[in-house]
C-alpha cells in the first residue's frame, strides 16, 4: 500500500495521477488527512505521533510513504520522515512551489508568528486582512487596537472571539476577481498572509500588488527532507514512485 499524507490541493492532484497511472494501479493507495469526511480510499484523523504512525503503517502493510502535507505542517512532515526511517520505507515529499512575488509588491517578511505579532503590536490602529489560518486567532485576538478580518474555512466552528476580530468564510482556490472583491469590501491597510506558495492562494498577492496594498508574509519553515526525497511537481514524484514498486 501507498500511504499518501494529504489535506492539500497538491495531494488531491497527486492521488488522481497515482490512481490513473497503469504502472501504479496494482498497488493500493490510501490518502490520509486530518479533517473531512472519511470515504473509501480516504482516511480522516491523526495517528498519535511517530509511534502511532509506525504502528498504523505496520498494521496496514504500508510499503511507501508519500508526504504532500501543507508546507507549514512541518511537525507532520517530521513524523512521517521518522516513521519511514524506523520502518525502512521509501519516503517521498511533494514540496509546493514558492510564489514568484510581483516586483511591485510591497512586502515585509517574518520568520515567526511571534515576530509578526510583536511588530503589529507597535503599529497604530489599522484595518487588517488576515489569511493566516484559524490557529493565528489566539494571538490576533490580543491585538485589540486593530480591526482584523480573518479568513477561515469554518467560521461556525470557531470559539467566541473579541469584537475586533471579524471572521470571513472562504476556501481556496481563489480567483483574482474574488480576492479583489474581498479586499475592496474590507479596504485594509495591511494584508497578513503565510507564504504558502502554490496556485490556489497566489491571487491575493497579485491583487495586493495591483492595489498597492502592503503585505506582511510569514515565511514557511524550512523543508527537512533531503533533496533526493523532495519533488517540486506531482508528475516528477509519480515517476519516482515507479522506482519503488
Amino acid at each position: 500500500m501507498i500511504l499518501l499524507l494529504g489535506g492539500t490541493g497538491e495531494a488531491r492532484q497527486l492521488s488522481h495521477l497515482i490512481r490513473e497511472d497503469p504502472a501504479l494501479r496494482a498497488l493500493p493507495l490510501l490518502v490520509s488527512q486530518k479533517t473531512g469526511l472519511a470515504r473509501p480510499g480516504l482516511r480522516v484523523g491523526g495517528f498519535g505521533g511517530i509511534a502511532g504512525l509506525v504502528d498504523w503503517c505496520q498494521q496496514h502493510g504500508v510499503r511507501i510513504l508519500v508526504d504532500a502535507t501543507h508546507p507549514f505542517s512541518r511537525p507532520m512532515q517530521a513524523h512521517a520522515q521518522a516513521a519511514a526511517e524506523a520502518l525502512a520505507l521509501p519516503y517521498l515529499r511533494l514540496e509546493r512551489q514558492d510564489w514568484q512575488l510581483p516586483e511591485a509588491l510591497r512586502y515585509r517578511s517574518f520568520a515567526s508568528e511571534r515576530a509578526m505579532s510583536a511588530a503589529l503590536s507597535k503599529l497604530p490602529p489599522q484595518r487588517l486582512a488576515a489569511t493566516l489560518g484559524a490557529k493565528a486567532l489566539s494571538w490576533l485576538a490580543r491585538l485589540s487596537q486593530h480591526e482584523i478580518w480573518v479568513r477561515v474555512i469554518d467560521p461556525e466552528t470557531m470559539p467566541a472571539l473579541p469584537p475586533h476580530i471579524h471572521l470571513v468564510k472562504g476556501r481556496g482556490p481563489f480567483r483574482e476577481a474574488e480576492e479583489a472583491a474581498w479586499l475592496a469590501a474590507i479596504a485594509p491597510d495591511l494584508l497578513l498572509s503565510k507564504r504558502s506558495g502554490g496556485k490556489a492562494t497566489a491571487a491575493k498577492v497579485s491583487v495586493a500588488a495591483q492595489r498597492g496594498l502592503p503585505v506582511w508574509l510569514l515565511e514557511r519553515p524550512a523543508c527537512t527532507a533531503p533533496p533526493s526525497q523532495c519533488y517540486r511537481s506531482a508528475l516528477a514524484l509519480v515517476e519516482a514512485l515507479k522506482d519503488h514498486i
